[in-house]
C-alpha cells in the first residue's frame, strides 16, 4: 500500500548526464571508427585483403567502445593521450 501513496518521482530523476570528458571521448572513438571504416573500404579497392581486415578490426572495436561510452557501460574513458576515470578530480 506504500507504494501506491508514494509522490510521482521528479521530473529528469534517475536520468545520467553526459559529462564533458564522456563526449570528448565518445567524439573521438566516433571519428576512429568512421576513418578506419573509410580506411578499410580503400584498401578493398586496391586489393589490399590484410589491411582491409585490419581496419575493419578497429572500425567495429572502436564502434563497440563508443557504443560503451554512450550508454554508460565503460568505466575508464581511454582518450588519445591519457585515460579519465568520470567522476575524479585530477
Amino acid at each position: 500500500m506504500a507504494g501506491m501513496r508514494s509522490t510521482p518521482p521528479e521530473p529528469g530523476h534517475g536520468v545520467r548526464r553526459r559529462s564533458r570528458p564522456r563526449i570528448i571521448c565518445a567524439v573521438i572513438w566516433a571519428a576512429v571508427a568512421i576513418v578506419c571504416g573509410i580506411g578499410g573500404i580503400l584498401e578493398l579497392t586496391i586489393s589490399n585483403t590484410g589491411g582491409a581486415i585490419v581496419s575493419f578490426l578497429v572500425a567495429v572495436g572502436s564502434g563497440w567502445y563508443v557504443y560503451r561510452v554512450w550508454t554508460f557501460r565503460a568505466r575508464l574513458l581511454v582518450l588519445v593521450l591519457g585515460s579519465v576515470r568520470e567522476g575524479s578530480r585530477s
